[in-house]
This record gives structure tokens, C-alpha cells and sequence, in this order.
């Protein structure tokens, strides 16, 4: 069998963010990762990628795909944190 987990990784802050780590660590006894794009692209994905920026209003789409490998449920929870600069106001704020 096989899943595929979609993160939708949007900036919906007041400026333009760096470095945006997503985060999501998986039961390697269950599932065994295929294959991962960001919007499309493949990516190399080994529990955590880092988009360098995502500007404000803009998002950008991770798939992950599993093969299912062992029995039992499956959670799944995606971190993400980032650093949001507004230059112009001298406003630094970590998420």
C-alpha cells in the first residue's frame, strides 16, 4: 500500500520569510519514503527541507510519498519555523 502526505507551507506574515525549515519526522517501522517535490520538483527530503525563501502571500506545495511497511496507525504532524526580516521596519520575528 502507499500514502502520500501533501504539506502546503504558506507565509501568511506580514513580509517576505528565509530559510523555512519544514519538519516532519516519520516511523521509518511503518513507512518507507518514495519519492518528494516541492511544487513539482523532486527534492531530496530525509525528515526536514529547507525552502530559502517564500515571500509574503506566496506558498509552495511539499508531497511526500510512503510505501507502507509495517502495521499498526500512523500520525503524522509537519513543523515548520522560519525567520521573517521586515527591513524597513527593523521588525525580526521567529517563528
Amino acid at each position: 500500500s502507499s500514502l502520500v502526505y501533501t504539506i502546503n507551507v504558506a507565509n501568511n506574515g506580514p513580509c517576505d520569510a528565509s530559510n523555512v525549515k519544514v519538519i516532519d519526522e516519520f516511523n521509518e517501522n511503518m513507512v518507507r519514503l518514495v519519492h518528494a517535490t516541492l511544487d513539482g520538483e523532486d527534492i531530496e527530503f530525509n525528515g526536514q527541507y529547507i525552502i530559502d525563501s517564500i515571500a509574503k502571500g506566496s506558498a509552495h506545495i511539499i508531497s511526500l510519498s510512503f510505501e507502507i511497511i509495517g502495521n499498526g496507525t500512523i500520525e503524522n504532524l509537519a513543523r515548520v519555523n522560519s525567520v521573517l526580516f521586515k527591513r524597513n521596519q527593523r521588525e525580526i520575528v521567529i517563528l
